[in-house]
């Protein structure tokens, strides 16, 4: 992937960044990160704003922390990343080389019930939004929740309607990763562009946490992508983790076409190691799955890898940013 620089839907570095520097770190993406990422040829990564469980009553403050870490880190390294906000700070990051950094919710706990607070979050940055995590919240349920029922037999909640409608409005792209499957169709009924950020292919491994075929066609015939998600348990199979990773792609390319796979690659093992956790992912590091490349090459050829890798989720985010 250090060929041409390649794109990642979904990374969860700013929860570490905004622990670290409460405990007094600063440079903390240039420290940890960035020598990475340059390696592997990482030139646009989507930072997620997640709010663990325990903090969910004050989960708009902690999203605000979180942004404010990645704005006094930007200040501390300049020249190597930016918080990119329009399309014009997009397109000039990935021409000079550097690391673009764009916003997106996982999960809308920071919004509590106020549509409003969607409209500050935008001019943050904000550009993808995904409505739920793992969990139910007040616009819908996800799709790992046990011993509870649905809002409303539709999937989103009428909060979770009005939501994505003010979304849509305000140019923000919806991300169905993590939702229910009635909530999906709710998304989908509702038209417009939206993405899977970090899904795999329900078809190679039945787990809630994938998309169906008939999913993957959606979010293609939006204009979307859905993004490989390289979190073993949702991968499946044993053996080399670029094969692993190939099937999945080779499916939705197939079932999708080739303008509408990604990589939201999710890579949690540094979290899991400070949770005292075994590795659960294919690959330690952007490091590890930049190998993969010359396979994709092989099996795609270079123009279609490059889609892959970097020009079908640059093209969502341009959608998604503001003028």
């Amino acid at each position: 992937m250090e060929g041409t620089g390649w794109a990642d839907a979904h990374g969860d570095v700013l929860m570490d960044l905004a622990v670290r520097r409460a405990r007094g770190e600063r440079k903390v993406l240039a420290s940890r990160y960035l020598e990475g990422y340059e390696s592997a040829g990482l030139r646009l990564l989507v930072c997620s704003l997640f709010v663990e469980d325990r903090l969910v009553p004050r989960a708009l403050q902690e999203a605000l922390l979180q942004v404010g870490a990645l704005l006094e880190e930007q200040e501390e390294t300049p020249g190597r990343f930016r918080l990119c906000r329009c399309r014009e700070e997009l397109r000039e990051t990935l021409e000079r080389g550097e690391l673009a950094l764009v916003l997106s919710l996982e999960g809308v706990e920071p919004l509590g019930r106020d549509l409003g607070l969607l409209r500050v979050l935008r001019e943050l940055g904000v550009c993808l939004m995904g409505l739920t995590w793992s969990r139910r919240n007040e616009a819908a349920d996800g799709c790992v929740v046990e011993g509870t029922s649905p809002l409303r037999p539709g999937g989103l909640s009428p909060f979770g309607l009005d939501l994505v409608r003010e979304a849509q409005r305000l140019g923000i792209v919806p991300d169905v990763s993590h939702l229910n499957d009635p909530g999906f169709e709710d998304v989908a009924a509702l038209g417009g562009l939206f993405l899977a950020s970090h899904s795999n292919c329900r078809a190679l491994l039945d787990h809630p946490r994938n998309l169906t075929d008939s999913q993957i066609r959606a979010v293609a015939a939006s204009g979307g992508v859905v993004g490989f998600n390289a979190h073993a348990p949702f991968v499946g199979g044993d053996g080399d983790p670029c094969d692993r990773m190939l099937r999945h792609l080779e499916h939705l390319v197939e079932v999708g076409g080739p303008d509408h796979a990604a990589l939201g690659l999710d890579l949690c093992d540094p979290f899991f190691a400070l949770a005292g956790e075994q590795p659960k992912d294919l690959f330690r590091s952007h490091e590890e799955a930049a190998r993969c490349r010359g396979r994709l090459v092989e099996r795609f050829g270079p123009h279609t890898t490059r889609k892959i890798l970097r020009d079908n989720l640059v093209r969502v985010v341009e959608a998604a940013l503001p003028d």
